[in-house]
């Protein structure tokens, strides 16, 4: 049986990146699973499909019953970490992540996949670790450096974020995840400016981040320009309204220009969510989040 080729997630960014991983064939299938040719693959696809469309769990059961039809899909086990990693189920994602890493221990999927979630307990470390892995036996894949740039930025390391941020875009100029990355970067060196212009990059190749508009937007408030500022965080409500820190960032921009009733509403709306997907570090919010 030939090996398959297989299309695997390694971030919701570019939700489908193409690696060329390839399963071993396996002599073990269920009686109960459609004996089809490669039938872990239909199973594969359709997971894919989910997760494109944001249905995380339905992602999962689908790689589970590839995994079922072949135990040695590795992507199905790099793929179905990275969903667990969607519904916060990190002690699952860490599992299927260390299962794909036996399989094959230079699967740099695997390590990045790993790096996210190690990242999101603040094992900031071993996600650098990891990534410096995932780099070494991959290192063409623009997202790693843009993941590493944002663990770095989490260990204060701003230059080294900058740096491995360049190292993507060198790659990939027109990614405006990796522009945001470097955005940030500047932010936390307080230099608002060439932030501004990074953010400005973000919003080009990317015009639906909410992060990117957020962002520009605490930059330009930063910088003095509170009624620009609150145009950004617009289009960023516009995008999500229930966006935490796009609501409590106008709340401080329309307080700036004297206009409290409005800022009032928006932090009273504010109160009564938990979205938002700004990458601001924290240190970063004026206003604390609200719980």
């Amino acid at each position: 049986m030939p090996k398959q080729r297989f299309t695997v997630v390694a971030a919701l960014s570019a939700l489908m990146i193409t690696a060329g991983l390839q399963c071993p064939p396996s002599s073990a299938q269920e009686p109960s699973t459609p004996k089809t040719a490669g039938g872990e693959v239909a199973f594969y696809n359709n997971a894919l499909a989910k997760g494109s469309a944001g249905d995380y769990r339905g992602a999962i059961e689908d790689f589970t019953r590839a995994i079922k039809v072949n135990p040695n899909c590795e992507p199905a086990y790099v793929s179905r970490g990275f969903m667990y990693f969607q519904v916060h189920d990190h002690e699952h994602a860490l599992e299927d992540l260390q299962k794909a890493l036996e399989l094959n221990p230079k699967e740099a999927y695997a390590f990045h996949n790993r790096a996210l979630v190690l990242k999101a307990d603040k094992r900031y470390n071993e996600a650098l670790d990891d990534l410096n892995k995932a780099i070494q036996f991959h290192p063409t894949d623009a997202t790693f450096y843009s993941t590493r740039g944002l663990v770095k930025k989490d260990l204060q390391d701003y230059k080294g974020a900058l740096e491995d941020c360049d190292a993507g875009l060198a790659l990939t100029p027109k990614d405006g995840t990796i522009w945001n990355s470097r955005g940030i970067a500047h932010m936390c060196l307080k230099d608002y400016s060439k932030a501004k212009e990074d953010f400005s990059n973000a919003q080009k190749y990317d015009p639906k981040s909410v992060t990117a508009h957020t962002n520009r937007g605490y930059c330009l408030a930063k910088l003095g320009d509170y009624k620009a500022a609150i145009e950004d965080y617009d289009r960023a409500l516009v995008l999500n309204p229930k966006d935490k820190y796009a609501l409590q960032y106008r709340a401080a921009a329309l307080q700036k220009i004297g206009d409290s009733e409005k800022a009032a509403s928006d932090l009273e709306r504010a109160k009564q969510t938990n979205e938002g997907e700004t990458y601001v570090s924290p240190v970063l919010i004026d206003i604390p989040p609200r719980r």
